[in-house]
């Protein structure tokens, strides 16, 4: 897997991704735990991240972590074959 973030201000954006052989094993959780300890470890006040909005696996994973939806952006992501996802922007407060 991967994660990246990067604080702007008060807010730490995060994104992720598990290789499919990998997930359902914890490692998720394990990487959301670190980022939002990182996160505080910086005085960040939020945490903000995009999925996209038809990935019903991850947005369980970050609900479970605290996170709302607050946007949904249509057709925002093009794919290499052309085709467009949409995106769920997901915040949680840190204090």
């Amino acid at each position: 897997g991967w994660i990246n973030m990067s604080l702007d201000a008060d807010t730490v954006a995060l994104g992720m991704g598990i290789i499919e052989s990998y997930r359902s094993r914890g490692i998720g959780s394990a990487m959301m735990e670190a980022s939002l300890a990182w996160a505080e470890s910086v005085h960040a006040t939020r945490s903000r991240l995009e999925v996209f909005s038809h990935n019903e696996r991850a947005i369980r994973l970050y609900r479970k972590f605290g996170f709302t939806e607050v946007e949904s952006r249509v057709g925002v992501h093009e794919r290499r074959t052309g085709e467009r996802f949409d995106g769920l922007v997901m915040v949680r407060s840190l204090r």
